[in-house]
């Protein structure tokens, strides 16, 4: 019946995006004259690139249906950052690397090749061959195909601010803050540093540079337990996103494997690491030049939360708006990739239960989170959209404390990330807070 249905309705509006390339039987249309064209940029080399895949499909599939979308996969290898026009096959792949590996193909197998034949002897106009293939689309040929660039990418190089100068450069507005918020925000140490000094608390942590670990590894534990504390600690790279080589430390012995796995200067991660921290076969655990070692904030009196935080620019006033806070779910210690993004693998309940005997107390304490992370936006210089992620510390009677853990300066965007729940808890639709983000984007102001 919801097939049916689904059916039906495609049938009766008007065709657009890739609801045109499926519907056989109706020619494309030419684009309509004024109609915005949208760029959405995705993939990358992170070890989010796959999670930035879903969150780019879903953008393209939201966005397709009122402007004229073009999906455009990020490939980097070396220094150089290429773009490939997607056709839907590839759009649809589960595997950013499974896209990676089909491009620059130009030959679709013969089995394909003769049902698009008999697809073409039904109907002549459809042109489908052309369509097979990835098309290599030059930077600097970006502002005559789109009128606005939507990164949908995580990690480097679109959350450091790279990609956001290149844009810059091409007279391109974008969503999301500018080149030096992500250049902070993708550094979480110097976040750290930066809020710490601005009055914003964070969790006691200390940088951890190869050189250093390898110069004299007991001196660097011994400092990390005098300046942390009892244990457990948190381990973490520097510049990684989500819960990408994140573990839950609970002695010397793991810091120590955990500071050699991390830091090591090899590709291969060597077996006994990866048995000894429990990392996955398919895990990605990438050496790192730095590590970040924080005290781990454990206990009844610390929930996890997650909170979208949204601007209004009028001129060059920035208004910032904080969804209510999320309360974090996970099987484990460390939330996962999966958990956070894909659909039936997390649990977040919006708004958090802080005081869930005391209604009142509640609202109280989510109202100071908002407060509290709405004034961190700002201290940081965020613009558009954001994921601030952290501790609420419950100080009593509907008093609570935000303790920093990260800033995500492109959230992920997947069907089922929290940041869509919580637009819809503040009255957005997927496409109207879609709208919002691209509309602040062409706001931006100067000074951002």
């Amino acid at each position: 019946y919801l097939i049916e249905r689904s059916l039906q309705k495609q049938a009766w509006s008007t065709p657009r995006g890739f609801v045109r390339e499926r519907r056989l039987t109706l020619q494309s249309r030419p684009p309509i004259p004024g109609e915005r064209r949208i760029a959405v940029i995705f993939g990358g080399p992170s070890t989010e690139r796959h999670i930035s895949l879903e969150s780019g499909r879903n953008v393209v599939q939201k966005l397709s249906s009122k402007y004229e979308v073009i999906p455009l996969f990020l490939h980097v290898k070396g220094y150089e950052l290429t773009l490939w026009e997607l056709p839907p096959r590839l759009l649809f792949k589960d595997h950013a690397d499974d896209v990676v590996a089909a491009l620059g193909e130009t030959d679709p197998p013969a089995v394909t090749t003769a049902v698009r034949a008999r697809l073409q002897a039904y109907q002549p106009a459809l042109s489908l061959v052309d369509r097979y293939a990835a098309q290599p689309v030059p930077w600097e040929a970006l502002p005559a195909r789109a009128d606005f660039v939507f990164l949908a990418l995580h990690g480097r190089p679109g959350e450091d601010g790279t990609l956001q100068k290149k844009l810059e450069a091409l007279g391109l507005p974008y969503n999301g803050s500018g080149p030096a918020a992500c250049a902070l925000t993708m550094d979480k140490e110097a976040t750290h540093r930066f809020v710490s000094e601005r009055g914003f608390r964070v969790p006691p942590h200390q940088r951890i540079s190869r050189t250093t670990w390898q110069t004299n590894p007991q001196k660097v534990l011994d400092q990390l337990e005098a300046h942390l504390g009892p244990y457990p600690f948190i381990g973490k790279p520097v510049d990684e996103g989500c819960s990408s080589a994140v573990r839950i430390l609970h002695d010397r012995l793991a810091v120590e494997a955990y500071l050699n796995a991390l830091l090591r200067e090899e590709e291969n991660l060597p077996p006994e690491a990866r048995e000894r921290l429990s990392i996955l076969p398919d895990e990605p655990f990438p050496p790192k030049p730095e590590a970040l070692i924080e005290k781990y904030l454990h206990g009844p009196e610390w929930i996890e939360v997650t909170i979208g935080v949204i601007t209004h620019t009028e001129g060059e006033k920035v208004h910032y708006q904080a969804f209510l806070p999320s309360e974090t779910l996970k099987t484990e210690g460390i939330l996962s990739l999966e958990e956070k993004f894909l659909a039936g693998m997390g649990q977040n309940t919006t708004p958090a239960r802080l005081y869930p005997e005391n209604p009142t107390w509640n609202t109280q304490a989510c109202q100071t989170l908002q407060r509290e992370v709405e004034k961190l936006a700002e201290a940081v210089g965020l613009h558009g959209y954001a994921r601030i992620d952290g501790f609420a510390r419950l100080v009593g009677e509907g008093q609570v404390e935000f303790w920093l853990l990260e800033i995500n300066a492109l959230p992920g965007l997947t069907p089922a990330t929290v940041f869509f729940h919580q637009a819809a808890a503040a009255g957005y639709t997927p496409l109207e807070i879609l709208e919002h983000i691209i509309a602040e984007g062409c706001r931006r102001p100067s000074v951002k």
